[in-house]
């Protein structure tokens, strides 16, 4: 008589399985002991402690799953001996099969973005389905349709996010390529392109303009001033001085050409600094700020008249001691104040206080100052100025 150890499991299924939809999934079990043939029907469960019911047609020691579905189910195996005294039915360990979706791109990168040369660029992706962990290649053309190379520069290029070099104008096209391992998961995929396009940051040099007293106005194009043949909008401010007044042109923005006129109201030279910020065309690339300066001239100019009357209302004067009135107005006809005025006049000892002035001894433009004196004729007047015969020649 033979006597065999009772019917036992020698391996049970794997107990963890996960694969993509469609993937190939195989469970076995071996047994041993017992009496003759095994019979083997294996069952299904949507919980792992739930009720497990026999899935038809599974009564082989292996099972192929079907996996067309995601999610997770959960299988054991029912084996059977009818020799004697072998134990009956015994059923295996659980084994979970986890069906995942196929790997996908869940998020592509930005599909356009437009930096400034130096500037922070991000570019992400993420994925989704498939078993496991993902690897990343970043790859890059110089054209959209072209051949894309794996990069070599920038940061994070076999990660999920890539920050390219941009020390370059240009555009530059990138894609990443995805891959995962799992069973049944598509292998690679590739994301849409990121186009990335570098902008070049204007420079400008500073300018001088040097106003006239011939022509006090100016009309000054910036984008002459750009030295890198960038396209570029402009907004300026301006230092204001106190001492030229006039059309300054203002704190503006937009336009292409700096205008104004202006005058100076001092007695020196004066300056009007504008403050001017390029930004290329259509970007918001900030260049580095400049300067225009504008020299203002100082321009000066008077009317001096002087009239004389005889004080007893002749037209001429005939005897010594006549009085001649003379009054001499000095009229400021430029554009700057004139300060330091003095009137001489070789006839007249001394003048009466002038009129006209508001007080700040400033002759300021358009202002009018009126000086009054007298002269007392002498014999020599008349006899060296007329006939000789007290009748004027």
């Amino acid at each position: 008589m033979k006597v065999n150890p009772d019917l036992a499991i020698q391996s049970d299924p794997l107990a963890n399985t996960e694969v993509c939809i469609g993937g190939a999934v195989s469970l076995s079990v071996t047994a041993t002991g017992g009496v003759g043939a095994y019979t083997y029907q294996w069952q299904s469960s949507s919980s792992i402690d739930g009720t497990y019911g026999n899935i038809v047609g599974a009564t082989d020691s292996t099972y192929s799953p079907d996996t067309s579905v995601t999610g997770t189910i959960y299988y054991q195996v029912v084996i059977s001996n009818d020799g004697v005294g072998c134990g009956g039915n015994i059923t295996s360990e659980k084994a979970t099969v986890k069906v995942n979706p196929d790997l996908a791109i869940q998020s592509d990168p930005l599909a356009n973005t437009e930096v400034c040369i130096g500037g922070a660029v991000s570019l992400s992706v993420t994925a989704t389905g498939g078993v496991g962990a993902y690897t990343y290649q970043w790859q890059s053309s110089s054209s959209i349709d072209g051949t894309y190379e794996n990069v070599t520069t920038g940061t994070g290029g076999t990660t999920d996010t890539y920050a390219p070099v941009t020390t370059t104008t240009g555009t530059i096209y990138y894609q990443v390529v995805i891959s995962n391992d799992g069973v049944g998961c598509g292998g690679n995929i590739t994301s849409e392109k990121a186009t990335v396009k570098v902008n070049l940051l204007p420079t400008a040099t500073n300018a001088i303009e040097n106003l006239t007293c011939v022509d006090l106005s100016f009309d000054i194009n910036l984008q002459n001033l750009i030295t890198n043949d960038v396209n570029s909008d402009f907004t300026w401010i301006f230092d204001d001085n106190p001492e030229v007044i006039g059309d300054e042109g203002g704190n503006g923005s937009g336009a292409l050409a700096l205008t104004g006129n202006f005058i100076n109201k001092s007695n020196d030279s004066q300056q009007v600094i504008y403050i001017i910020t390029p930004t290329a065309e259509g970007t918001n690339c900030i260049g580095v700020t400049f300067t225009v300066t504008i020299t203002v001239p100082v321009c000066k100019d008077m009317l001096v008249t002087k009239v004389a009357s005889v004080e007893d209302g002749e037209t001429y004067v005939n005897v010594e001691g006549d009085i001649i009135n003379y009054t001499i107005t000095v009229t400021n006809t430029s554009d700057a104040n004139l300060t330091n005025i003095q009137v001489n006049d070789p006839l007249i000892v001394a003048f009466d206080p002038k009129t006209g002035d508001d007080g700040d001894d400033v002759l300021e433009t358009g202002e009018e100052w009126v000086y009054t004196g007298s002269y007392t004729v002498t014999q020599e007047d008349i006899d060296t100025n007329g006939g000789g015969d007290g009748v004027p020649g």
